[in-house]
């Protein structure tokens, strides 16, 4: 399972498919960056 959703997610950003990558986020994301600080949920989107 976990080997296809990273083919899933991979694939989608190699045809700049954002809403498809946005689709296989799970609820809790969270995303740290030192530009953008750090995300969670919605907001790492």
């Amino acid at each position: 399972m976990e080997e296809k959703l990273i083919n899933q997610f991979y694939t989608a950003f190699k045809n700049l498919d954002a809403e498809t990558m946005v689709s296989l986020y799970h609820d809790d994301i969270m995303f740290e960056d030192p530009a953008f600080g750090i995300l969670k949920g919605e907001e790492a989107y």
